[in-house]
């Protein structure tokens, strides 16, 4: 009598394991978002800097806020102006750029709603263009034709997924060979 409750409770645990083995992976995919852009100096203060020869800038910070207001981050551009926002969760994001307001002045829309999701878990071409407040070119490093070289690492997705899954399948064996052992005592 007592081997069935254990058998009973080996199981329990067993599934129990494997569910939570499931809801990891579904939160790594929903974390599997990316939010990709380039800050462009815009020399003229037109507000269109993208695809325009404007060089590019380095340092900026961009904020990302998440749907529900309850998640911020921010991240700076880097060496080639380009940010990038990995392991972005679905949904509605507000990205915006925050260079120092003593210096410069966001010429193009300084807020964008962005869509991740399930369809669309990549948006790219998030850019935001700047324009120094004394009208010199800032600290420009190099022209929009190397804006699209490789994005700074800019967080990660969530790996740690990874790990449950391998710890609960160890786990699922332990319990699997006790189980076993159990049934052979009996």
């Amino acid at each position: 009598m007592i081997q069935k409750k254990w058998l009973i409770g080996l199981c329990t645990a067993a599934l129990l394991l494997l569910n939570m083995v499931f809801v990891v992976a579904a939160q790594d995919d929903a974390r599997d978002g990316s939010i990709r852009g380039t800050v462009y100096l815009d020399l003229n203060g037109n507000g269109q800097c993208v695809n325009e020869g404007e060089p590019i800038h380095v340092g900026v910070p961009i904020e990302f806020v998440s749907n529900d207001g309850q998640w911020s981050h921010y991240l700076a551009t880097g060496e080639d102006g380009t940010y990038g926002l990995v392991g972005a969760g679905y949904g509605t994001w507000q990205v915006s750029a925050r260079p120092n307001a003593n210096d410069f002045v966001v010429t193009s829309e300084p807020t964008l709603s962005v869509f991740i999701g399930s369809d669309q878990k990549l948006a790219l071409n998030i850019d935001f263009c700047i324009q120094a407040i004394d009208g010199t070119s800032g600290n420009v490093v190099a022209s929009s034709a190397t804006a699209n070289a490789i994005l700074p690492q800019a967080g990660g997705s969530f790996t740690g997924g990874v790990l449950y899954i391998v710890a609960t399948l160890v786990g699922l064996l332990f319990i699997g060979g006790g189980a076993w052992i159990s049934l052979r005592r009996a």
